[in-house]
């Protein structure tokens, strides 16, 4: 199966730190099944490769120099949000740990996965 062989790849090189709001989004980015069934096979797949590219990179300005990704900052309530991009209208919503967004993008080395948005 094609999403097994990018995740092995993957779990090679981990860089940036992927934390969970809750168990429920945790259980969705976890469990591929549990994300087929929720999203479908199409979406569950992207959500996994989306992830996997998120762990890949060292932060999120390197993130945001792969066009297909779409990743684009969100103002939210006083905060800064990110997502990226599933389909043509669905988004995967997370927020940056530990560092401003404001100050500096290349410093944002962790970030917590919130949910995904129709």
């Amino acid at each position: 199966m094609q999403y097994l062989d990018f995740i092995i790849t993957l779990c090679v090189n981990i860089n940036m730190l992927v934390s969970y709001k809750n168990d429920s989004i945790k259980q969705i980015c976890q469990d591929f099944e549990h994300a087929c069934k929720k999203f479908g096979e199409k979406i569950a797949t992207r959500l996994f490769q989306r992830i996997g590219e998120i762990r890949a990179v060292e932060n999120i300005m390197e993130l945001k120099t792969f066009p297909a990704i779409e990743c684009e900052a969100v103002e939210k309530a006083n905060s800064v949000l990110y997502t990226v991009n599933l389909s043509d209208t669905q988004k995967l919503l997370f927020l940056p740990l530990k560092e401003d967004p404001l100050k500096n993008e290349s410093l944002i080395t962790e970030v917590e996965l919130h949910e995904v948005l129709n």
